[in-house]
């Protein structure tokens, strides 16, 4: 118990090595308890640590199943952000009334770091629980708060959740506000939201800001968004734009550019530049890898090429189990394999299609599944 605790509390305040196995043997002293449920001896080892008392409470509280202990462990530390973790606890251990109680309680904190801790949690609760007005009320607070360190990000969500009501024009002055600060979030969510209004001019002029914040990756993503402004009314200028964007930067970013020039290439009939781009997106290893595949079997499809069908869309069921693309695959490969005369494959692939439950593929399966004998 607390006596066995004794030896070892006698040397844990220095920083020699002798301190240091001390600390470690008094944490897992504590730890044990903590799992005995013996919270009250727990404590009183972690009180005998000095210093290091918060950080092993921390460690202990992270673990801690009984949400009162919760609180009593990362209370050793004696400050907001420790009460903020333990909150954070707390909602993980489905104690979200308590863990509400303690961001709304920070939320009104002085110190504006802790502000914009706890109001950002608090958001996320609130969204969770379905608490609409609350976050909205709370998303306008934390946007008006000057000190906040991320009063352009909350007035970017504000912005949006005016759209979400429908007031437009608020949200349109909100978001311009926001990215007055040239953050490039802020700036991002305004371009989208002046686009979405019709008014692409200004919104290709706020994506061209974001290319001079400073930011490679929001600047890769705007010089997509760039591209997909042009994208039905001039190729020529959408082209230029994904191709900076694929050179801009590495990763999922540089695979969207691909795509879309892929698709572009694809508008085309072009098949050797799609795939040259699909192709690079398939190297990659991307999310999108499979999306990729199943672009070119559709290709290869229209052109009527048998054999292109065939290599992408089985290379599209291997890369990925999202429902619309296994069903095209399946029953485009089922199609073909009803004409080289394997009614056996056909049914296995027609039938896969079916099952994938996505509706825009299945009628045509089912309708191709009646005429095999």
């Amino acid at each position: 118990g607390s006596e066995a605790a004794r030896p070892h509390g006698d040397g844990a305040g220095g920083g020699s090595e002798a301190a240091r196995l001390a600390v470690g043997n008094l944490t897992v002293l504590a730890r044990q308890a903590c799992g005995r449920g013996e919270h009250r001896l727990a404590l009183q080892v972690l009180s005998r640590m000095g210093e290091h008392a918060a950080a092993a409470g921390r460690e202990i509280g992270e673990e801690c199943e009984d949400p009162e202990a919760v609180r009593a462990y990362y209370a050793l530390a004696g400050d907001p952000f420790a009460e903020l973790e333990a909150a954070a606890r707390l909602a993980a251990l489905g104690e979200t009334g308590q863990a509400r109680e303690v961001y709304e309680r920070l939320n009104e904190d002085d110190d504006p770091e802790v502000r914009f801790v706890a109001g950002s949690r608090l958001l996320e609760l609130l969204d969770a629980q379905g608490d609409a007005d609350a976050f909205y009320r709370l998303a306008e607070r934390r946007a008006g708060d000057a000190d906040s360190p991320a009063r352009p990000v909350f007035g970017s969500l504000l912005g949006m959740l005016q759209e979400r009501q429908g007031d437009t024009e608020t949200s349109l002055r909100t978001l311009r506000e926001a990215a007055e600060s040239g953050e490039p979030t802020a700036l991002t969510v305004y371009a989208q939201a002046l686009v979405a209004a019709g008014k692409e001019a200004e919104g290709r002029a706020a994506y061209r800001r974001v290319l001079e914040a400073g930011d490679p990756e929001a600047a890769a993503r705007a010089m997509v968004a760039l591209g997909n402004t042009y994208h039905d009314e001039d190729e020529a200028a959408a082209r230029a734009w994904y191709v900076q964007a694929v050179h801009a930067t590495e990763g999922h970013v540089s695979a969207l550019g691909a795509m879309y020039l892929g698709a572009l290439a694809k508008r085309r009939r072009d098949f050797p530049e799609a795939l040259g781009w699909y192709q690079r997106v398939i190297d990659a290893g991307d999310p999108e890898a499979g999306m990729a595949a199943a672009h070119l079997g559709e290709l290869a499809y229209w052109l009527g090429d048998r054999d292109g069908t065939v290599r992408y869309y089985e290379l599209t069921l291997t890369l990925t189990d999202r429902p619309e693309l296994v069903a095209e695959a399946a029953c485009r490969l089922g199609e073909v394999r009803m004409a080289d005369g394997d009614p056996d494959a056909a049914r296995r692939l027609l039938e896969r299609a079916v099952a994938s439950g996505d509706e825009t593929f299945t009628l045509e399966a089912k309708t191709l599944l009646a005429k095999l004998p």
